[in-house]
């Protein structure tokens, strides 16, 4: 596909995504989290919630980028940042869609994750939790690039895996099963691997050591993310002592805010059932999809979930099954139609 197709597309979802999040968009900020964030522009430790732990230090990079470039306004500069990570989230999903499953399954699933509950609430709420979606995606393809046997990439994605850490932490243990068996695919020998493995750990620390000086250092930093976290389980899971009832609340509140745009994909999948042709998902496929995907599923149902935009590390992957589902739908329908008359006239 040519360059000018790619801006066309991604200026479309720029404009889809302004048309959908500026007129609900609220006025101030929305919530104590990016409360903490704007303080965090002037001074970031954690101990002071500025932002709460474990810090997003490069997010908060961004938002001190955006100041020096006249965004003064909190409200403002995180809701740039939320469109920004929008577009690219879609952008990010559509490439990434095309390469794995083929077809159009790229567009589809960007077009499902534009319209997701969880996606557009985020995007409108809190600008941090969109680029959950952003770093999943980016890691995902990065991954996928190693798993295929590209050495350069399996350097190349613990560079993107590191960096994403930076930008929310957990992330970094939720997509890290992920990159080591591509890096493994990758490298194939444990030296190479190493190599790629320390890469990981220098960008990791090129933002945690400076991050954890920042906040009274190593052993205070551990401390305030450690009762920060005990803190949040504690509402929702019950290895942290949430009771039963809180604990089966956070499954369903988890299930209703990752597959909820699954609505959007039922009837082409009821029509696809059953019938015989089309590109079918690879063991090597599922395979990384569950290394991609079961890692967060895990941490959001067993530690903590309290909100629908911290599922948007999972949220992608549900619009790429979905996306591969409506690819292939569109394709029997076109084999079904004359020459100029279906999907491709």
């Amino acid at each position: 596909m040519s360059v000018r197709a790619r801006l066309a597309f991604c200026v479309l979802m720029l404009v889809a995504v302004l048309a959908t999040r500026l007129p609900l968009a609220p006025d101030q900020l929305f919530s104590e989290d990016e409360v903490n964030f704007a303080w965090a522009v002037g001074k970031l430790d954690v101990r002071l919630s500025q932002p709460q732990p474990p810090g997003d230090p490069l997010f908060v990079l961004q938002l001190r980028l955006l100041h020096l470039l006249r965004f003064r306004n909190p409200r403002s500069a995180q809701l740039a940042l939320a469109v920004a990570a929008s577009v690219a989230a879609l952008c990010l999903l559509w490439g990434f869609g095309n390469r794995f499953f083929g077809g159009y399954a790229g567009l589809w699933a960007a077009l499902l994750l534009l319209l997701h509950p969880s996606f557009w609430y985020a995007g409108i709420t809190s600008a941090v939790r969109v680029q959950l979606a952003v770093v999943s995606v980016a890691v995902a393809w990065a991954c996928y690039r190693a798993w295929q046997g590209e050495r350069k990439w399996a350097y190349g994605s613990a560079v993107v895996l590191g960096l994403g850490a930076g930008v929310r932490p957990e992330l970094g243990a939720v997509l890290w099963p992920l990159w080591a068996v591509a890096g493994w695919r990758g490298c194939r020998s444990w030296r190479a691997w190493a190599g790629a493995l320390g890469l990981y750990v220098a960008v990791v620390l090129s933002w945690l050591v400076p991050l954890a000086a920042r906040s009274g250092g190593p052993r205070a930093y551990v401390e305030a993310c450690w009762k920060y976290l005990k803190d949040q389980a504690a509402l929702t899971s019950p290895l942290f002592g949430a009771p039963d009832r809180l604990a089966q609340i956070t499954v369903c509140r988890f299930v209703a805010w990752t597959f909820l745009g699954v609505l959007g994909w039922t009837l082409p999948l009821a029509l696809i059932v059953g019938r015989r042709g089309g590109r079918r998902v690879s063991a090597s496929q599922w395979a990384f999809l569950a290394l991609w995907l079961l890692p967060g599923v895990a941490f959001a149902i067993a530690v903590h979930v309290a909100d629908a935009g911290q599922t948007l590390a999972i949220v992608p992957g549900v619009c790429l099954l979905g996306g591969h589902v409506l690819s292939r739908r569109a394709r029997k329908s076109n084999e079904g139609h004359p020459p100029g008359t279906g999907w491709s006239g």
